[in-house]
């Protein structure tokens, strides 16, 4: 087994060493290297947080809307209840108030 593999500490000494025995121009280009690939990561990194965001926010949207339209057809069905129960109250024919409620006659018998 390889000194290195012992401790990592001393792949950044090598490391170190290697680039310390560079020319200068190869050391610039060395570090441009390093920089494309920092750029290129962030940017990689941005663009997965980018559609994460817009992934929960598509998310967020569409639950919101299927809770204003759950929540609309249950206010509308209490509505109609509370209708037919009134014309109920006021012994109104059960066929007129199946005609006016839409619901059904099983249903205004229960209220």
């Amino acid at each position: 087994m390889p000194f290195t593999d012992k401790n990592p500490a001393f792949v950044e000494l090598i490391d170190l060493a290697t680039y310390q025995n560079m020319s200068e121009d190869e050391q610039v280009a060395y570090d441009r290297s390093l920089k494309r690939m920092w750029d290129y990561d962030n940017m990689l990194r941005g663009e997965r947080e980018y559609a994460m965001a817009e992934g929960e926010a598509r998310g967020e949207a569409r639950g919101r809307a299927e809770g204003e339209a759950r929540g609309r057809a249950e206010g509308e069905a209490m509505e109609k209840a509370k209708i037919a129960k009134n014309l109920k109250g006021l012994a109104v024919p059960i066929e007129i108030i199946v005609q006016a409620s839409g619901l059904t006659k099983e249903q205004i018998e229960e209220l």
